[in-house]
């Protein structure tokens, strides 16, 4: 299996941000600065698919952690946002 990391992270990371621009998956605001994985590292995504990474910030990509996304968040910070029931 491969491993995260190094020269060949940076790279997938650039051509994420170079494919799919600047504005974050998560939180829609532009400045993305990574590669989140649509299907986490950790539940089995490749890890350098292409068509498995998308633009996040990198204080986003690390708040989500590991959580499913479904769709596309395109109101600021709504995915961060908890309600009380």
């Amino acid at each position: 299996m491969a491993e995260w990391g190094g020269r060949r992270a940076q790279a997938y990371t650039a051509e994420v941000l170079e494919t799919y621009g600047t504005i974050c998956r998560l939180c829609g605001l532009d400045g993305a600065d990574t590669a989140d994985h649509i299907v986490p590292r950790s539940k089995g995504g490749d890890l350098y698919d292409i068509t498995n990474g998308r633009p996040a910030h990198l204080s986003c990509n690390s708040s989500r952690g590991n959580r499913d996304v479904e769709v596309k968040i395109e109101s600021g910070l709504a995915f961060f946002k908890t309600t009380d029931t």
